[in-house]
């Protein structure tokens, strides 16, 4: 039973480290953007006959020497987008010409578009979800509350599951920051799986 309660405070305290280098992190150098986050060119280019995402992939990474991105710009399949932070006038060109013999349109009739892009906050991000998290999260207390109102320990049951979903989030978030992962369209995404799963979970345990 000792040896169980040690392991137990040596992972508790193994976490609490992760989560404060985590804010250390946070504070000293802020989140890793990907380059849909960051601020760039949008390059968006007309294609008549369609096109297939992974050749506008494969013609961007021919055609640039740094990391590109693609963009989806249109649910017709006619309009392929790409983003990139930095480019020259002969990268852009190589483009241009790869994308022309690829897909059989004359350069001079290529409509192409330069669209210069801010940096997206990474708190634009994250407001779309904080709703959402507010609103599961109280309906769930709500639920366990009236399920365990008769309980001389229900707050303290409500304390541990807040406890639980504030340690997941905090240990997703400080192991993105500490590794530098790159903050994309997917991280949030899954930091509300994740928060749901343990939220489940915490649910069923007392059930």
């Amino acid at each position: 039973m000792k040896n169980w309660i040690n392991k137990k405070r040596i992972f508790l305290i193994i976490i609490i480290l992760i989560i404060l280098s985590g804010i250390i992190t946070l504070c000293a150098a802020g989140f890793e953007k990907s380059t849909a986050y960051e601020a760039g060119t949008r390059i968006e280019v007309y294609i008549p006959k369609g096109y297939e995402k992974q050749d506008i992939i494969n013609i961007a990474k021919e055609s640039f020497s740094k990391k590109v991105s693609f963009d989806e710009a249109d649910k017709l399949n006619q309009v392929a987008a790409i983003k990139l932070h930095d480019y020259t006038k002969e990268e852009l060109e190589t483009f241009e010409t790869k994308i022309s013999e690829k897909y059989d349109i004359e350069k001079d009739d290529l409509q192409l578009q330069e669209i210069k892009l801010p940096t997206t906050r990474i708190s634009t991000a994250i407001e779309p979800y904080v709703f959402p998290i507010i609103l599961v999260t109280v309906l769930a207390l709500i639920y366990i509350l009236f399920r365990n109102l008769k309980s001389e320990n229900k707050w303290k049951i409500l304390l541990n599951i807040i406890i639980n979903l504030a340690i997941a989030l905090g240990l997703y978030f400080s192991l993105i920051l500490i590794l530098r992962i790159p903050f994309g369209t997917y991280t949030m995404p899954l930091a509300l799986a994740i928060y749901i799963i343990i939220l489940i979970i915490s649910v069923n345990n007392i059930e």
